[in-house]
């Protein structure tokens, strides 16, 4: 089992495979957090972050399924990445009294003491963006091990509702809502900015919302159905809830993650989803395979069925092909289906979450979503009487094949791509 180090803060330890109490990390629950078990591609979305005073950047990936904030300091053995001087910082304040240490699911872990320090970030006020810092908590790493060589980035954003994410420490402050919004955009050219993070509130056209299940270490959503080309599956929605008597990392549940790159269903459910799809397919006469716990096919040409999460609250999630397939790194002529079956957690990861306006809003307690472009061309506010919220010009619909993904097929590829942080001020 992970943890987060911290006995007298730290009361839930089934928060993402780590105690969840400070600000920010990384992911999974029960799976692999870096997909090593699949030979499909995994994708990786990060924000600049300033820390310091000076400010220095750090490439952090966004991560909405833990809250711990952490970058590697100037005394961590075994990381190659940039590093937190904060000797060079003129406000920086140290507690090494207190230490934490993270331990993944895929047994990748870090662990260090937590250090506050000036955050700085773009700040909109009406149409105008400006530069603005604040101090906050976070991680600093002085120990690493087993996350990927190819690895690119130097820290994780974690982007919970908990009490010390960077999002509640800056609300706490009065600097912005207890909102998080995003747009990850499509797999494009690695590297590339394609799509934007927002601490406030995103107004987009045709937003759909399901409520919050309150009290819970993640954003936790009630899923009602399943539907497949429009029939709706024979699956008992109680497999998607939270049980009364949890089992460790397998009973958080349905929610959503920006940390976790596939979607998972419980062992139940995945079968009746799969199955279906298996039917649909056997009727076109395409061969399919599994390759590494994945449904796959060896041709790109075929009719694949629309899915439909639907939630509480009368919502729905709709996903075409584009939203669920991923190349095979394994047979290169494959495509694959990237929900997959976990122990028990239904987790919708940013494969489907991509393409998408995403709001997790705390205080209404309610997580929205609206199909959009999400190529960051720039973003544009119009005044707002309600402080913290931002109205998007468009939201426009993404339509097109699955098959241009821009992604390379080489096995144990990673991309990555980024989105630029900006937060609104109440």
């Amino acid at each position: 089992m992970s943890t987060i180090l911290q006995p007298s803060k730290c009361k839930n330890p089934y928060v993402h495979g780590h105690c969840r109490f400070v600000i920010v990390g990384l992911a999974s629950c029960s799976f692999p957090s870096w997909d090593t078990l699949y030979g499909c591609c995994f994708v990786i979305y990060y924000a600049l972050v300033k820390l310091g005073n000076p400010p220095t950047d750090f490439k952090v990936l966004i991560d909405t399924g833990s809250d711990l904030l952490w970058i590697p300091c100037v005394s961590c053995t075994r990381c190659n990445y940039k590093i937190f001087n904060g000797a060079r910082s003129a406000q920086v304040e140290w507690d090494k009294k207190t230490n934490y240490d993270v331990v993944y699911p895929d047994q990748s872990g870090t662990g260090g003491f937590y250090v506050s320090d000036r955050f700085t970030f773009d700040e909109f006020h009406g149409r105008t963006v400006t530069s603005n810092s604040s101090s906050v908590i976070f991680g600093c790493s002085t120990h690493e091990s087993n996350f990927p060589t190819e690895r690119q980035f130097d820290g994780i954003l974690g982007l919970g509702p908990g009490k010390v994410s960077v999002l509640s420490q800056l609300a706490s402050q009065g600097m912005t809502p207890k909102v998080l919004s995003m747009c990850l955009g499509p797999y494009t050219q690695p590297g590339a900015s394609v799509g934007f993070l927002v601490f406030g509130e995103a107004i987009a056209p045709n937003m759909v919302y399901t409520p919050l299940i309150p009290h819970q270490p993640h954003y936790n959503i009630r899923l009602e159905s399943i539907a497949v080309n429009g029939q709706v599956l024979p699956i008992d929605s109680a497999v998607f809830s939270i049980p009364k008597k949890r089992h460790g990392l397998n009973g958080l549940g349905t929610y959503m993650d920006s940390g976790t790159s596939l979607a998972f269903l419980p062992p139940i459910a995945y079968d009746i989803f799969i199955n279906s799809i298996i039917m649909i397919m056997s009727v076109q006469n395409v061969k399919y395979y599994n390759s590494s716990g994945m449904l796959c096919f060896s041709s790109s040409a075929i009719n694949l069925p629309s899915i439909n999460f639907n939630f509480a609250g009368g919502s729905s999630m709709d996903l075409k092909p584009v939203d669920y397939l991923l190349p095979d790194r394994i047979n290169m002529n494959g495509w694959c289906i990237g929900i997959v079956k976990s122990k028990g957690n239904t987790v919708l990861g940013e494969l489907v979450l991509k393409n998408k306006i995403i709001v997790y809003d705390q205080i209404r307690q309610r997580i929205g979503w609206a199909t959009a472009d999400c190529k960051h061309k720039g973003i544009t506010s119009k005044p707002n009487p309600n402080g913290g919220q931002l109205n998007l010009t468009s939201a426009m619909k993404v339509t097109g094949s699955f098959e241009p993904y821009g992604l390379s097929k080489a096995k144990n590829h990673i991309s990555y791509y980024s989105l630029h942080l900006y937060i609104v001020t109440l």
